[in-house]
């Protein structure tokens, strides 16, 4: 999306925007997600007010199908909402009324408490499979069991660390931005 007749700091402005763009696409991708939802959602995040489908179809670039079908996507998911402007049949898509970053870290937190419950269950399970008599942990079966049990319980442990350090250093950095920028984020 490019304005015309941009000043320099305007410029700068819209690069920092489309470079924020391009990172929710790449982190929807990374996600295994299509990069158009992490695009249209970067695109309502980013917005001062409430986008019609119209309005992000143009933006994108992507048709009303790949917009439409999207939109109801990242609707159902519960990331945008809908509304209608009063004497209008266009829909509006916006975020709810949350701020994104406070939104942000409740799904963190969220995702938090189910690594934790994950983990909870898969070590119930590796001292469940300890009690077992050798006879049967000595199966081929019972061995895959645990190993896999065991990989998962690896995984989720570093996810879990990293994601506590992720959380902190996204606490502490929107700390600094307030004090920084004199306002609450």
């Amino acid at each position: 999306m490019t304005e015309p007749d941009l000043n320099p700091s305007e410029e700068k402005l819209m690069e920092f925007k489309n470079s924020i763009i391009k990172l929710f696409e790449e982190l929807w991708a990374l996600r295994g997600n299509d990069p158009i939802a992490g695009r249209l959602y970067a695109f309502i995040i980013l917005s001062e007010k409430p986008l019609t489908q119209r309005k992000l179809e143009k933006a994108s670039g992507y048709s009303r199908g790949q917009v439409s079908k999207t939109l109801k996507f990242l609707e159902h998911s519960l990331l945008i909402t809908k509304s209608r402007q009063p004497g209008s049949r266009e829909k509006l898509y916006h975020l709810g009324s949350e701020s994104f970053l406070k939104t942000f870290s409740e799904r963190m937190k969220t995702g938090l408490n189910f690594l934790r419950q994950k983990l909870v269950a898969l070590d119930d399970g590796i001292t469940a499979w300890k009690e077992l008599p050798k006879s049967i942990q000595d199966t081929v079966e019972a061995q895959r069991v645990r190993d896999v049990g065991m990989m998962f319980r690896t995984y989720y442990t570093f996810y879990l660390g990293t994601m506590d350090d992720v959380i902190e250093k996204v606490e502490s950095e929107i700390k600094k931005l307030e004090n920084d920028l004199g306002t609450k984020i």
